[in-house]
């Protein structure tokens, strides 16, 4: 939990915030017990998601914004096909179900900044953009033109393009707020 709460706050803030909150944690464990010390604890550092996460991602708009759509475009193209049920609709399932981790796993790297997390949504980004690709190639070899596909593509071959610029450009470095 304190690992989560440093990578959570302002270089500036780190020891100081981090310490204060140890400190008050150890009085509540004695007067209060360990479980209540901690679950005020874990309450502490998660009231300091919303104020790293806008932080972070105000750093990104372009990259947020387009995660919020392909994420919300793969929840419609999920809730589409689970309706229609075409035949092949699991494997279309699984498909919009990656766009939408994808999407996630993204913004979770850039509020976060774990190294590991980095170097998952690379590798998921090269699977988005090549997913687009396929899209794309379907849409002109195909018969019938779908728009939404279009659009669907595009958006995720943008957040591909923005998530490596956006990861690759930090060179594994931990920002500072």
């Amino acid at each position: 939990m304190s690992r989560i709460l440093e990578m959570l706050l302002p270089e500036r803030d780190r020891q100081t915030v981090a310490g204060d909150l140890l400190e008050e944690r150890q009085a509540r464990m004695r007067r209060e017990g360990f479980l209540r010390a901690q679950l005020w604890y874990a309450l502490q550092v998660a009231s300091f998601v919303p104020a790293a996460a806008a932080s972070n991602l105000s750093r990104h708009k372009a990259l947020t914004l387009f995660c919020l759509f392909t994420g919300l475009s793969g929840t419609w193209l999920g809730a589409m096909d689970l309706r229609l049920r075409h035949p092949g609709y699991l494997g279309q399932e699984a498909i919009a179900l990656t766009i939408v981790l994808q999407a996630a796993l993204t913004l979770c790297t850039l509020v976060l900044r774990l190294p590991a997390l980095r170097v998952l949504t690379m590798a998921g980004t090269s699977g988005i953009l090549w997913l687009a690709g396929k899209a794309l190639y379907w849409l002109m070899r195909g018969a019938h033109f779908e728009g939404y596909i279009l659009l669907i593509a595009l958006g995720l071959a943008i957040q591909s393009a923005l998530t490596f610029f956006a990861l690759l450009r930090r060179g594994g470095r931990t920002r500072t707020a």
